[in-house]
């Protein structure tokens, strides 16, 4: 029979010394650090040291950009009474993930991989039917690439508790990565005025009768010849952090911008505007902020939605650069941005 696995989430107790960290006996303990090289000169000492300091046992430790190149250097950074299950790489400089098992632990390997630069070491706690993961995801990776491995190995695990450094850049659009939405295209009819003008214009028109059915099917006919397909690109839902109130504040900073252009020199109307503006820029701020917030909590028991929501936003960017297509100055290209 497995022993249930109790988190808490909800309640966070700091110490300001490691002796002051509370303790329960019956609890699983971990530790965790993104130490950027345990190689350092006293880093790994350092590491000894903190474990030491703590008045209980620490069952599993788990290291991420160890900067491990080597067999030999897993060898040396070996601690007692743990085994050492370690990911490094030896094509360029820092990555790593290790993680340490206390040997009154019983555990099994399940994965350790290396690949398009990140790192994936899981373990299995059978006592506790719980799987641990150490992941590195350095900020030069593709995000697309890490979360088709990342996915699969959460999809594949029932219980999970990921430890980990991930880097992910929101303010970058991965080359990889695709929005999974698309603006809808809509084809329709309208009318070409200047055509069905002009139609009018030219034809011979003689209704000695005044029968209204003639001037009817005449004004039909060239409405007709004078149709056009035109296709109208639909936006795409709004984001529901936008609301109605923040829409109301740009249209009146908007207003106070063209005020200020018609009166350029009343200071008054200039404060205004300035006021106006950050109180915008704070409101865009603040209603995001609490939107993802929110967000985040709502998918804190599920990681597959939770790197979803992240895949989501490091997507949501279209353009990769502002640089003009092209700046002409005396009938001359000085530059094309699309090169």
């Amino acid at each position: 029979m497995h022993e249930p696995v109790k988190l808490y989430s909800d309640q966070t107790q700091l110490a300001n010394r490691y002796q002051d960290l509370p303790s329960n006996k019956s609890s699983l303990k971990f530790f965790y650090e993104n130490a950027r090289s345990i190689r350092k000169p006293g880093k790994f000492d350092e590491l000894q040291c903190v474990l030491k300091a703590i008045s209980s046992t620490v069952h599993v430790i788990i290291i991420t950009e160890t900067w491990l190149r080597s067999e030999q250097h897993a060898k040396l950074h070996c601690l007692p009474n743990y085994t050492h299950i370690y990911n490094y790489r030896n094509d360029s400089r820092g990555g790593g993930v290790s993680i340490y098992i206390h040997n009154s632990i019983t555990f099994e390997t399940s994965e350790e991989v290396y690949k398009d630069g990140n790192h994936y070491v899981w373990v299995y706690l059978p006592k506790y039917a719980l799987h641990i993961g150490a992941i590195y995801k350095p900020g030069s990776t593709s995000v697309r690439a890490f979360l088709d491995i990342f996915s699969m190995q959460l999809e594949s695990r029932k219980s999970s508790l990921v430890f980990g450094d991930f880097n992910p850049d929101l303010l970058v659009t991965d080359i990889d990565v695709k929005r999974s939405q698309t603006k809808q295209r809509i084809q329709y009819e309208a009318v070409d005025y200047e055509n069905l003008h002009k139609g009018i214009n030219d034809a011979t028109y003689t209704n000695e009768e005044n029968k209204y059915d003639y001037l009817e099917n005449f004004i039909n006919t060239h409405i007709t010849d004078s149709k056009i397909y035109k296709t109208k690109i639909m936006n795409l839902p709004r984001d529901d952090w936008i609301n109605k109130e923040i829409i109301d504040m740009i249209n009146r900073r908007n207003l106070l911008w063209q005020q200020i252009k018609a009166d350029k020199r009343n200071e008054a109307l200039k404060n205004k505007f300035i006021v106006e503006r950050n109180k915008v820029g704070k409101r865009i701020s603040a209603d995001k902020s609490k939107y993802y917030y929110n967000e985040f909590m709502k998918c804190s028991n599920s990681p597959k939605k939770m790197w979803n929501l992240i895949n989501t936003l490091a997507a949501n960017k279209i353009k990769t650069t502002c640089a003009p297509p092209k700046i002409i100055s005396d009938s001359q290209v000085i530059t094309d941005g699309t090169k």
